[in-house]
């Protein structure tokens, strides 16, 4: 899943759910064999809330090139996302050190 955007100010997205894990690629061998991966993009540009949607899969080659003449079976995946709220903050680290005496 490609996620593109950012989320409003102060908030961040989670890594997305998405159902069903897996589809097939149907088309012509010498096409299918060129598929490397398919992907869908969900845009989370300005979200403050989570986002659930439907979108479109489609097969990619190696080079990042959308293979034409395939179908997805299914054509649609449903994706969550969830978007938090979120804040950078310092972190001091305290260390202390130990002495031990050896006893003889």
């Amino acid at each position: 899943m490609n996620i593109t955007g950012i989320p409003k100010q102060g908030y961040d997205n989670l890594e997305p759910v998405v159902k069903p894990s897996e589809v097939l690629v149907i088309g012509p061998e010498e096409y299918i064999n060129k598929v490397a991966y398919v992907e869908g993009q969900v845009d989370v540009t300005g979200a403050f809330s989570d986002i659930n949607n439907s979108i479109v899969i489609k097969p990619f080659d190696r080079e990042r090139k959308q293979v034409s003449y395939l179908e997805t079976d299914p054509r649609y995946v449903d994706v969550f996302v969830s978007i938090k709220s979120a804040k950078e903050v310092p972190i001091k680290v305290v260390t202390k050190t130990i002495y031990q005496r050896e006893r003889l």
